[in-house]
């Protein structure tokens, strides 16, 4: 009764859910992960900390760079995976295409333009689709607002991982070859972001393990309180007890109409980290937060 008093009496909504278990990490053997990015403004951005969120869940050795800051890469190999997201439709360059082509470990390509490489040549770029509904076999989601998505071909066989469908036809939206994997929807964030998750369990070669109970904190959005989100984790972490943190990324002031997205909310997204560290994994929780 105290755990669940001292938790309310700090103002934050939590229930307890079972969920696969985090990856059980070896001293010093985190994944080294290269983000590269390829966005025109600061709205598209705000996609990369959506995807930086999601694999900080297995590593937080990530090392974030434009399309255009890949020469600064000293060494691109010496990194263990390498994730491409592509948010804008502007093409690349040689050079960029040429230096992404460098790495020879998996890589995870996301968006637009993912069939340009060398070693996706066996994918033809097709036209936009807009998805009404993602998922596989086992369970299916429908879309409250429609996603973008390219209908990408492919040459050779690949593993559909999640299906997407755009009226009567479907499409690939999360599927893999080899030791690389390929989402094709044009955005990170939403709904799809839960699929996008479970498969970097595949892409790190992560166990989930055993499900077990956690305690989940809902709807942390860019306005909530960072003071007692810290004190939450600190209180959770020091009673073992493994939590979840369900995230929306915007939030919208019910009377001004003012939306403040979470990379502007530096302090939030500090503890956010702070609780990554502290035994907290980050799911995606809708999209918008508005009383």
């Amino acid at each position: 009764m105290r755990k669940v008093m001292i938790i309310f009496l700090l103002g934050i909504a939590a229930t307890v859910f079972c969920f696969p278990a985090k990856q059980a990490e070896a001293e010093n053997g985190q994944p080294n992960v290269l983000l590269i990015y390829h966005a025109d403004n600061e709205e598209q951005k705000r996609e990369v900390h959506v995807l930086d969120l999601l694999v900080g869940h297995f590593t937080n050795e990530i090392t974030t760079v434009s399309v255009g800051e890949i020469d600064n890469i000293e060494n691109i190999n010496g990194f263990s995976h390498v994730f491409y997201l592509g948010v804008s439709r502007e093409p690349l360059l040689d050079e960029e295409i040429e230096a992404i082509d460098r790495y020879e470990g998996p890589v995870f390509y996301i968006g637009n333009h993912i069939s340009d490489f060398k070693r996706t040549s066996f994918l033809t770029r097709d036209e936009y689709k807009i998805l009404t509904h993602i998922g596989n076999q086992r369970q299916e989601q429908k879309l409250s607002i429609g996603l973008s998505a390219i209908a990408y071909q492919a040459k050779e066989a690949v593993e559909t991982l999640y299906e997407g469908k755009a009226g009567n036809e479907s499409l690939p939206a999360i599927f893999k070859r080899k030791s690389d994997f390929f989402m094709a929807t044009e955005s990170v964030n939403g709904p799809q972001s839960h699929y996008l998750g479970e498969s970097l369990f595949d892409f790190f070669q992560a166990e989930k393990g055993k499900p077990k109970k956690y305690l989940r904190i809902e709807d942390v959005h860019p306005n909530s309180d960072p003071e007692k989100l810290k004190a939450v984790a600190d209180y959770l972490y020091g009673e073992n007890i493994p939590y979840m943190i369900a995230v929306i990324p915007v939030y919208k002031n019910p009377e001004t109409g003012k939306e403040v997205h979470m990379p502007d909310a530096r302090e939030i997204v500090k503890v956010l980290r702070y609780m990554q560290e502290h035994g907290g994994s980050i799911v995606m929780h809708g999209y918008r937060h508005q009383l």
